[in-house]
């Protein structure tokens, strides 16, 4: 219905059209506290803070294994902080949102100003901290730090596709620690896409530094496009004890490497072969 601009408010879903709900959802709220609770088993997304300010979420568990039972995530929202939080989820851990294509556009309501730390992710689905990749309405200003990953699929996931837009910038991520993941640091700009691919996200000013992995499928993965290429990205102290993939690049400008060690050795960007279609997955 987005993609064909159904009205909104003929977007109406009840009986054999009804979806999933929301577990818990902040529309249009200010100054939210959220502090100690804990969630179970959620159809959906568990906390959904959607065009809200001032949100804090913290000291709370998140136990569900249903499908795209997401704990934490912030939509089109402003001055969110998430900190010592638990997940277990059947999907991502907080997973930062900014609307759906053109809907999002015509809203024109980004994510911003946004902190996540001292929290644990386990879970074989989902990542601990994702960007997208409904993002479309721009994601900026993400600080991340003091995470714990022991098992994950993805550990940081940057997504997006074609029909997406927006941009992803100003991101700042510090002191993860994972155990058995799939990939530990994931830009795709390949992610699901529906229209024709005519709308690439802009991936740019990501600082991601002291991560130490021990064993993962993929280290490293950075998908741009030749339009939107993934660009000014440092990549500072990074551990991966073994990595089938240490780094898959493509379509990238001004990366750096500076202290990357994968498979006990250091990796350049001259290492890098080009990123697999669909090698990544969910």
């Amino acid at each position: 219905m987005g993609r064909d601009g159904y009205p909104v408010d003929k977007r109406i879903f009840i009986g054999d059209r009804r979806l999933r709900p929301y577990f818990v959802q902040f529309r249009k709220c200010s100054r939210v506290l959220v502090d100690g609770p804990t969630f179970i088993d959620s159809p959906f997304w568990m906390i959904h803070p959607l065009y809200s300010t001032d949100v804090i979420v913290r000291n709370s568990k998140f136990i569900s294994t249903h499908i795209n039972s997401d704990g934490v995530d912030p939509d089109s929202s402003q001055r969110v902080l998430i900190e010592n939080c638990d997940f277990d989820v059947g999907d991502d851990g907080v997973a930062i949102k900014a609307g759906r294509d053109q809907d999002a556009w015509r809203v024109g309501m980004p994510s911003k100003d946004i902190v996540i730390r001292n929290c644990v992710y386990s879970g074989d689905t989902g990542g601990g901290v994702a960007i997208g990749s409904e993002m479309s309405g721009g994601v900026s200003n993400v600080y991340v730090e003091n995470f714990r990953l022991p098992v994950a699929n993805h550990t940081l996931y940057f997504k997006s596709n074609l029909d997406r837009g927006g941009v992803i910038e100003d991101i700042y991520i510090r002191n993860i620690r994972g155990g058995d993941v799939k990939s530990v640091l994931v830009f795709s700009n390949a992610y699901h896409s529906y229209r024709g691919g005519d709308y690439p996200t802009t991936f740019r000013n990501v600082l991601v530094e002291d991560v130490k992995v021990e064993n993962a499928e993929i280290g490293i993965s950075i998908q741009g496009n030749a339009e939107a290429p993934v660009e000014y990205v440092t990549i500072r102290d990074f551990e991966v004890g073994k990595a089938e993939h240490p780094l898959k690049m493509n379509d990238a400008e001004h990366i750096l490497l500076d202290r990357v060690r994968i498979n006990d050795e250091e990796v350049e960007l001259s290492d890098a072969v080009p990123v697999d279609a669909g090698l990544v997955g969910h």
